[in-house]
Parts: structure tokens; sequence; C-alpha cells
């Protein structure tokens, strides 16, 4: 992982970023020459050691083949990589505009909520920040 650095609340932290696209790690390292960012598909390497939180933010708006399983296995691989917590957004029924077309997936929160429990008996459920958004978080505790 990254070096430790100072965040916002004045706490030091550590973080790596994996995507499978190479042009989004060329991104992110561009933007942030000091991070630690690499090609890597957690569902088939996991992650490269244990995290306290693993975080996705809009990977999984993406519509891909078998995108329920896709989603089941993702946040599995994220839950088992984690040491304290996970969290993730999805769009939620219907999706808005522009997310409407077909490209982009949304999922029922009572349906992944109760999914992520499967996962943790402490799954909470975030709504009403954005329009048909939401957020999910387990925690390890």
């Amino acid at each position: 992982p990254q070096p430790a650095e100072e965040g916002q609340a004045g706490g030091v932290v550590q973080y790596a970023g994996y995507d499978i696209s190479p042009q989004m790690i060329a991104a992110a390292s561009l933007k942030y020459p000091q991070g630690h960012f690499q090609v890597r598909d957690i569902l088939g390497e996991g992650l490269e050691q244990p995290c306290d939180y693993v975080v996705a933010s809009g990977t999984l708006n993406i519509r891909v083949a078998d995108h329920e399983r896709f989603f089941q296995a993702m946040v599995t691989a994220m839950y088992r990589g984690c040491l304290r917590g996970v969290a993730f957004n999805f769009l939620g029924p219907p999706r808005p505009e522009p997310w409407s077309d077909s490209r982009y997936y949304s999922a029922d929160p009572d349906a992944t909520v109760a999914f992520c429990r499967t996962l943790s008996s402490q799954v909470l459920l975030r709504e009403g920040y954005l329009h048909e958004d939401y957020t999910i978080y387990m925690y390890k505790y």
C-alpha cells in the first residue's frame, strides 16, 4: 500500500487502488503519483493484502453478463479481504436519468441488504443522499 500520510481528520492512512482497467490505473497514477495503484482483478486474485476497509463507488453500476452473480461475488471478495468493513453503492430502481439505459445496473435495496446479511450480521443501508442511489455498509464487529 501507499506510504502513510495524514488524512483530513489528522489521522494517518494508507491506501491502495485496484481496477481491471489499465486506463483507469494510469489516470489515477497521473493524478496521484504518490499513490499505490495496480491493475488487479480481485475476483481472480483477491486483494494484495487485507485492508481495514474496502470501498467500491460506482463499480457495481455498469452492467456485465450475469450481473447478479458478479455483484455477489464482488461483495463476497471485498468482505473477505477486509478486516473491519466494506462500503459500496448502487443505483436503486427505477434508475434515474441519465442512468436509465440498459448499460447500467440497478438493484433493489432490500434484496441487496438481504444478500449482505448472508455475509455479515452488521449491515447498514443509507438512502436519501442522492435520488435513487444508496450505499451499503458491512462491518466485521
